[in-house]
């Protein structure tokens, strides 16, 4: 029997646990997920350091994963964990992150934007058997937009055999938007941040792949459109969403405060605090782009990384050379 394996993603908004099923690793349907909100990246932008909340809550996050881990009986050789944009930016991570290898015994690899993007790639291909089972075509090339917590990527893939065609990092996310918001920066940040990367967008213009959105914010307003409020369903995954549809349930968001929105959609929790901000950076994209739908995923860089079981010395941010 095959060992088991564990991921763990340190996002800027949330971090993530993956653990793989017993009998066969590589099978991305039955793995067991857990979710906590930590915004690691919470302020990173504008002081470039990672807040002394925000490690506590992802040292604790950190703690539990591992007493599960545990539980599971997986080595901690078969855990890689990783971090991503908040990461590249935060001048006290490699300290932080020395704290969780010194007290838990797992190194963390920081992520170049090309390796996140490939192993999202990746992660998002694994999720296409499920959608074949659905008896549904896939496409041979897709637009991958994964907008995280402190950056989105978008990247052009080529589904088989997977190649990266090209792939951009922007350097806004969920958090790193609700941070804009607060200062009522984010609209001017967005105009001047889309009109600097035009010749990207209006390249797809004429001939844009089929979308695929993936990460937190995009799974939850596709959850809040298609009528769960309590809890997160697996149904969304594979669901066709308009942009129409996207930029409606944005708008009305952002007429609550985080309080409101946690009463209104539990399943939210934290993330309450970001999926208005989350949700006008996706919109603001979806229209630089011209398209009117996309697909949604619920796979992503956990289920690239899982499926790797180890990081390519190509794919590690500078600073993470040799952890």
């Amino acid at each position: 029997m095959k060992k088991q394996r564990a991921s763990i993603d340190i996002g800027s908004n949330s971090t993530l646990l993956l653990i793989s099923n017993q009998d066969d690793i590589t099978n991305p349907l039955a793995q067991k997920n857990f979710s906590s909100i930590t915004m690691l990246g919470k302020g990173v932008r504008e002081c470039k350091q990672f807040s002394q909340e925000s490690m506590e809550k992802t040292y604790q996050c950190i703690k539990t994963y591992c007493e599960i881990i545990q539980e599971h009986s997986i080595p901690k050789e078969q855990v890689v964990i990783t971090a991503t944009e908040a990461a590249r930016v935060a001048k006290n991570a490699e300290a932080f992150f020395q704290i969780i290898f010194k007290d838990f015994g797992l190194k963390v690899s920081i992520l170049s934007p090309e390796g996140e993007a490939y192993y999202s790639a990746l992660g998002v291909s694994l999720g296409f058997d499920d959608q074949k089972n659905r008896n549904t075509v896939v496409p041979s090339e897709l637009l991958l937009i994964d907008l995280g917590g402190g950056s989105t990527e978008l990247t052009h893939i080529k589904t088989s055999p997977l190649t990266i065609i090209s792939s951009s990092s922007f350097p806004i996310g969920a958090v790193t938007a609700t941070d804009l918001q607060e200062s009522l920066q984010l609209t001017d940040y967005l105009s001047t941040l889309f009109k600097n990367n035009e010749s990207l967008f209006t390249k797809f213009h004429n001939n844009t792949p089929p979308i695929v959105a993936i990460a937190g914010t995009f799974t939850s307003l596709a959850n809040i459109i298609l009528g769960h409020s309590n809890s997160f369903s697996c149904n969304i995954h594979g669901a066709t969403i308009s942009v129409e549809h996207i930029d409606t349930t944005v708008k009305q968001l952002s007429q609550d405060n985080a309080q409101m929105l946690k009463m209104k959609y539990p399943f939210l929790k934290d993330r309450a605090n970001s999926i208005a901000a989350g949700g006008v950076v996706a919109t603001q994209l979806l229209k630089q782009l011209q398209v009117t739908s996309l697909s949604i995923s619920t796979f992503g860089l956990r289920h690239g990384i899982l499926y790797a079981g180890k990081i390519q010395e190509k794919f590690f941010w500078p600073s993470s050379q040799g952890q």
